[in-house]
């Protein structure tokens, strides 16, 4: 349990209440967490043209899709848009 504070409050028991009221799809799919995991979710997504850069990234856990392209381009070298057009042309 977390520390009390004034007024009977606990600190510490809202941030692990909070924590699991934000579990994305990747949190569930990955529950040890780590990037190359969330990376390879994303990759596999890519490859489905119904779904947006956005909800790609909040499925994976990423606050957002600039924060997913800067983590993504960091290990591929390609944005995520820049991969999904690859994989477009690479399967015709």
């Amino acid at each position: 349990m977390g520390t009390q504070l004034e007024g009977g409050r606990f600190f510490g028991t809202t941030l692990r209440r909070r924590s699991v009221a934000h579990l994305t799809l990747a949190d569930v799919v990955y529950p040890a967490g780590g990037r190359l995991p969330r990376l390879e979710y994303v990759r596999r997504k890519l490859d489905d043209p119904e779904l947006s850069l956005a909800e790609i990234a909040v499925d994976a856990g990423f606050a957002d899709q600039s924060h997913l392209t800067r983590n993504f381009k960091r290990f591929t070298g390609r944005t995520p848009g820049e991969y999904r057009t690859f994989l477009r042309f690479k399967t015709e």
